[in-house]
């Protein structure tokens, strides 16, 4: 299963929400009886890469 984040503008991407690891794939298998968090966090108009909108999913207990 896989997530992904919109800014719900539909002139805007859409971020697919991976396992945190840099990988990119926006895939994460998910583990019954788990609590997911997702974290969204950049701005769609700054033009550094690295401050561009990321998703990450973190996993509790």
């Amino acid at each position: 299963m896989n997530l992904a984040v919109s800014a719900g503008n539909p002139s805007l991407p859409i971020y697919q929400v991976g396992d945190g690891s840099g990988s990119g794939t926006g895939t994460k298998t998910y583990e019954a009886g788990k609590i997911y968090s997702v974290i969204v966090r950049g701005d769609v108009n700054n033009l550094d890469p690295e401050r561009k909108p990321k998703a990450f999913l973190l996993q509790h207990n």
